[in-house]
This record gives C-alpha cells, structure tokens and sequence, in this order.
C-alpha cells in the first residue's frame, strides 16, 4: 500500500500487517535506537546554541565508577573502567540533556577538555547482560546514559574531536 504525505489510508486497511485498533489508519513501533535516522533528526533535547556555536557544555571533574556516577554530580570520566575513553551520566541526573543527533557540537573542560562532534548513536546495550567488552571502540570519545532511566537500554553516543 502507498500512503500519500498528509493522507492515511482507510481505516479498514492493514498497514504491513499491523492491528490497526484504534482504527486510526496507521500504527506502528520504532526502536529509535536501531534507526538513526530518527535519533539523528532531534531526539534529543535541542539546547540553544551557545556563543561560541556549541549545543551542549560541561566541565567533566570526576572519574571514577557506578558509586561517582550515583553521586548525579555530572559527567563522569570511566576511561579506566571501560577502557576507552568514556563519559557516563545518569538520564535523570543530566544524561537527557546531552546531545544524540549527528553534527551536534559539545565542549568539554576539565578532563577530556575539547570540542567534539556527536558522529550519533553507535550502539544499545543492557546493563544486566552487556559486557565492558561490548563498548563499541575506536572512537575518541564515547557518552553513555540509560535512556529514559532504562537500564535495559543503555543508549552509546560516539564523538569525534574537532578542537
């Protein structure tokens, strides 16, 4: 079936096979974290810009583990937890407010001081069966964050240094 833009199909129709049972014309479900495109097109919070052309700022001071990533006190460096260079923030204490979408600018201070590019989500893994092991590699720098403060979904974001 073809859908026209700003038209739905009959409310009989099947759309691929979907129950239809609010009889809306469409229904369907996304993992966001397996498309993208999606993610890449703005789900995450848009911050304004700042003077300096950057859409999301923080200064990293902590390194460390789960107990300094419960302290919700920001950023924490886990490099020598993961073994790569990585940054982990809870959702609810910050981790929603960094940026998901390709393109997007963060500037770092403190450790891992730079200016990075957001190349978009690189992978999903849960906490109850992932290994360190699993951490996509070879990127300079990896954010994490439960996304909706889903453990089951620990959401990856793979940054490239600009600066």
């Amino acid at each position: 079936m073809t859908v026209a833009a700003g038209t739905l199909p009959d409310a009989a129709e099947s759309v691929d096979g979907l129950d239809n049972s609010h009889d809306s014309g469409i229904e369907l479900s996304v993992d966001v974290l397996s498309s993208p495109s999606i993610v890449d097109q703005g789900a995450g919070p848009v911050q304004p810009r700042s003077s300096m052309g950057d859409d999301f700022t923080s200064t990293v001071t902590i390194a460390g583990r789960q107990p300094e990533i419960d302290l919700c006190s920001g950023l924490v460096d886990t490099t020598a937890w993961y073994g790569t260079p990585m940054l982990v923030e809870h959702w609810g204490c910050g981790g929603e407010l960094f940026p998901r979408w390709t393109g997007a600018q963060v500037r770092l201070a403190g450790i891992d001081a730079g200016v990075y590019r957001v190349t978009g989500v690189i992978g999903s893994l849960s906490a109850g069966t992932a290994m360190v092991s699993d951490v996509p590699r070879g990127h300079d720098l990896v954010f994490q964050t439960c996304l909706n403060g889903d453990s089951t979904h620990m959401v990856l974001v793979g940054l490239s240094r600009i600066g």
